[in-house]
């Protein structure tokens, strides 16, 4: 299948087990979540994370692209913290992964926007939203073998992976997540990031 295809079959919102597919293509066999994506690459690390991106048209200090359909998932994309900004800040971090017309990304919006503005009022998390309707974020959602939305990886202050969730997810959940990351003890101060985020698209 082409990228094209698997955007596609995502935007379509196809919702099966519990939340919406991704696709095929690229993420076929897939479902071992953010774990096995981070042993494969050397250890889930959102400071590490190596992301070719295709031409210079990403700029990773801006936000994602914004979303369509509900006023409550729009409002989250809209808020939702920069990505090198999220790099390079030193806070836990929630990275969420949705579709545009994914309704069960939609649903669990209307829950998790409150948290999403607390945290980020008080300054104590990142909330990174990424969409997989969008073929320059396709790197990073391969890596982090998401094949159901929407799906959650949590980050502790050093940016070492705690955990994931995806599909069928509710406030309580996430906030135990959420809690893991911010008690997890930081063994190692954050890396700096000053030549490993690229305004232009190169690696971060």
């Amino acid at each position: 299948a082409t990228a094209a295809s698997t955007l596609a079959t995502g935007a379509a919102g196809v919702c099966v087990g519990g939340g919406c597919a991704v696709g095929a293509g690229a993420l076929a066999g897939g479902g071992a979540g953010g774990a096995a994506a981070a042993a494969a690459t050397g250890g889930g690390v959102l400071a590490g994370l190596k992301m070719t991106v295709l031409g210079a048209a990403m700029v990773v200090g801006t936000a994602v692209s914004s979303a369509t359909g509900s006023p409550t998932l729009e409002s989250m994309v809209q808020s939702s913290t920069p990505v090198g900004e999220a790099v390079r800040n030193g806070k836990p971090t929630v990275m969420e992964f949705y579709g545009s017309q994914c309704s069960r990304c939609r649903a669990a919006a209307k829950e998790l926007r409150p948290v999403e503005e607390q945290v980020l009022r008080d300054g104590s998390f990142n909330w990174v939203m990424i969409n997989t309707d969008d073929p320059r974020w396709e790197p990073v959602w391969t890596m982090y073998k998401v094949d159901e939305l929407p799906h959650f990886e949590f980050f502790d202050a050093s940016g070492a992976e705690v955990g994931w969730e995806a599909g069928q997810v509710d406030k309580t959940l996430i906030q135990g997540r959420m809690a893991q990351a911010q008690t997890r003890p930081v063994i190692a101060a954050p890396k700096a990031q000053s030549n490993a985020v690229s305004e232009g698209g190169a690696v971060f």
